[in-house]
C-alpha cells in the first residue's frame, strides 16, 4: 500500500469536517450551517424518502419544516446528540465517497413525559469539491436499527455552540 499524499490527507480530513458540521448543525439547530454540508442542488434520501433537489429542501426537512411523512414518531423534539464512529473514504480527483456510522440519542417530550430514541445510523455520501470546499451532493441516511425508552430527565433545551468553535 502507498503512503498517502499530503492532498489526500487534507482531503480526507476536510471530508470528515464536512460530515461532522452535519451533526453540529442538527444537534444545535443552526440549519443554516448546512451550506457548510450541503451542496446547492444536493439530494438526500432518509430512509426511503427522497428529499430535494436543493439545499433548502434539505434544511426544511431536517427542520421538520418539510412536507414529506417521515416514519419515525418524534413530538417536541428537545434534544439530539449524534455521535460519529466508523468512517471510510474514497477520493477520486474531486469527488468523493464517504460511509460514516453515528448513533443518534433524540429526546422528545410526547404528552406521555419525556422519551428517548436511539438509532443506528450510516451515512452514505457523494461530495464534490467546490471553492468553499467539500460539500455532500448526495446523501443516502440509513436506519439499521432503532430503540425507544423512557427517560429519568433531560435538559428543556440546546446550549449554544460556542463563539469559539464558529466558522
Amino acid at each position: 500500500m502507498n503512503a498517502p499524499t499530503d492532498q489526500y490527507l487534507r482531503d480526507r480530513l476536510a471530508i470528515l469536517d464536512t460530515v461532522t458540521a452535519y451533526f453540529i448543525a442538527i444537534d444545535h439547530r443552526e440549519f443554516d450551517r448546512l451550506d457548510q454540508v450541503f451542496s446547492a442542488d444536493a439530494v438526500a434520501d432518509f430512509d426511503g424518502k427522497a428529499v430535494g433537489p436543493g439545499l433548502e429542501a434539505i434544511i426544511d426537512f431536517v427542520a421538520g419544516r418539510g412536507k414529506i411523512d417521515y416514519p419515525v414518531d418524534i413530538q417536541n423534539l428537545q434534544l439530539s446528540q449524534h455521535q460519529i464512529s466508523n468512517h471510510v473514504v474514497r477520493i477520486d480527483g474531486d469527488t468523493g465517497w464517504s460511509e460514516t456510522y453515528a448513533v443518534a440519542y433524540l429526546v422528545d417530550r410526547p404528552d406521555s413525559g419525556p422519551r428517548m430514541r436511539t438509532r443506528g445510523l450510516r451515512y452514505q455520501d457523494v461530495l464534490t469539491r467546490t471553492a468553499d470546499g467539500w460539500r455532500v451532493s448526495d446523501r443516502t441516511h440509513v436506519c439499521d436499527w432503532m430503540r425507544l425508552d423512557a427517560l429519568e430527565w433531560a435538559a428543556t433545551g440546546i446550549t449554544p455552540l460556542p463563539d469559539q468553535l464558529r466558522s
